[in-house]
């Protein structure tokens, strides 16, 4: 009797044909996902369209309720923008909400949109808001300008005190300074010696012999009184 064994274990899809079914599987899923997020876009933008409609049909007898409606449904105002915003800010300037009819004048400004607001308060708020905006970018204009001096300053600061001088150079740089004014210039000395009336300043391989190219050791300025009076150079 001849017994015929059944294979019940699942179908597996050749290696060669699992890619295309996994890329395809792969694109309907994108596409579906797609097309959920198009339709949930749609629906937005509907109740945004009805909230403008509802808020013109209240505006006349109920103007915060409209208000309130056209804040939903602004951002799908298009070329209705100016008309919408003009409306919220009007009734809120004239109700005395002075934040709210301030965030929307903002979003106006932001939004580059040319309003003709009516109510006096709405005006005036929409002139302060504009001159504080142009006080804030004259501020900010100038503590960029203060701090790009100071990183300039900086790296001219760390230029002259990396910087070699050749001797000649040297000297013309720092006779008749003050010290705060070496200091300015060079940084700090390495060592300082004092004698007598005398002070001396060591700067150690800061300045080149012309003749050689060498760099000398030391460069001593010296100070007589308040300010240098001459520089001595060493090459040990």
């Amino acid at each position: 009797m001849r017994v015929v064994s059944l294979d019940t274990s699942p179908v597996r899809p050749r290696p060669g044909k699992a890619l295309p079914w996994l890329l395809g599987a792969l694109a309907l899923g994108l596409l579906a996902c797609c097309g959920s997020v198009g339709f949930f876009a749609m629906q937005s933008q509907k109740k945004k369209q009805e909230a403008l409609a509802e808020g013109d049909r209240l505006y006349a007898a109920k103007p915060a309720e409209a208000v309130a409606r056209y804040k939903e449904g602004y951002d799908a105002a298009g070329d209705r923008k100016a008309e919408v915003l003009q409306r919220i800010v009007d009734h809120e300037a004239g109700a005395g909400n002075t934040a709210e009819a301030t965030k929307w004048i903002e979003k106006g400004i932001d939004d580059k949109l040319t309003v003709a607001y009516t109510s006096p308060a709405a005006k005036d708020l929409h002139t302060k808001v504009q001159n504080d905006r142009a006080e804030r970018a004259v501020a900010k204009q100038a503590d960029e300008l203060a701090r790009k001096a100071e990183r300039d300053a900086k790296a001219k600061d760390r230029d002259n005190k990396n910087r070699k001088y050749t001797r000649d150079e040297f000297k013309r740089l720092v006779v008749g300074k003050t010290r705060d004014e070496v200091i300015a210039l060079l940084g700090k000395p390495k060592a300082t010696q004092q004698s007598g009336e005398l002070e001396f300043w060591d700067y150690v391989g800061r300045t080149t012999d012309p003749v050689t190219g060498k760099t000398d050791d030391v460069a001593q300025v010296e100070f007589e009184g308040d300010r240098v009076s001459g520089v001595t150079f060493t090459r040990l």
